[in-house]
């Protein structure tokens, strides 16, 4: 039990290292939590700087492939320009732009959601960050008092109340159109690399004893000095 507990753990750590060609397409679906403030004054651990809400994510992408990011949102009637920026390990790939369409519902839910184009993704872990870009600096000023979960307050809002979009999935799909070239080549350089002797620099002796030459000024060489015993 212990060998095959080793083996199938030796077994899920090559397929990250290297990627699972025959791995399946999946949605995977990440929940905010809604203890969680979304407001423009507060910002995701983890999220680029000037971003406000969304959410922060550690996915295994099991192959070289293309993915598709799509996000769920709530709330926010009325609002513009709320552009939601997707980030891998703190790198933009892509930039959403909001869509003010009409909701399924009085509260943002049963909207249709938005989505990226396909992205190519090298395998392997990496932190996935999906968050709106910030546009406003401090509190806003409402008749009633914004509740300090903002996505827990959820409501379509009116008089007196701002909404603002809130992220409530993030959904990762994929993997589509797998490059197996790449897994061959990073599969060939790993075997090559454990199978080449590793290389020693010669470093020239400078002991006590050994001989040392001095470039002449006529551009000869002077023999060596005596040592001093």
């Amino acid at each position: 039990m212990l060998l095959e507990a080793y083996l199938n753990a030796a077994s899920a750590i090559s397929r990250m290292a290297v990627g699972d060609r025959n791995a399946p397409t999946v949605d995977s679906t990440y929940a905010s939590p809604g203890y969680l403030s979304q407001h423009p004054w507060d910002h995701v651990e983890g999220a680029p700087y000037g971003t406000r809400g969304g959410s922060v994510v550690e996915h295994v992408f099991p192959a070289d492939a293309e993915y598709v990011f799509e996000v769920d949102l709530v709330s926010g009637s009325n609002a513009r320009f709320e552009d939601i920026d997707i980030s891998i390990d703190g790198e933009r790939v892509a930039l959403i732009e909001y869509e003010t369409g009409p909701a399924g519902g009085a509260d943002g839910r049963g909207a249709v959601p938005m989505r990226t184009e396909p992205i190519l993704i090298k395998a392997g872990q990496h932190q996935v960050a999906a968050a709106f870009v910030r546009k406003a600096e401090g509190p806003y000023e409402d008749l009633i008092r914004p509740h300090d979960w903002s996505y827990a307050g959820g409501g379509s809002g009116g008089p007196g109340i701002t909404t603002l979009p809130h992220l409530r999935d993030l959904i990762i799909k994929g993997p589509y159109r797998v490059n197996r070239q790449s897994r061959r080549r990073r599969a060939a350089r790993r075997s090559s690399a454990a199978g080449r002797p590793a290389r020693r620099k010669s470093v020239p002796a400078r002991g006590r004893f050994s001989p040392a030459w001095r470039a002449t000024p006529t551009g000869g060489r002077s023999p060596p000095a005596s040592s001093i015993g």
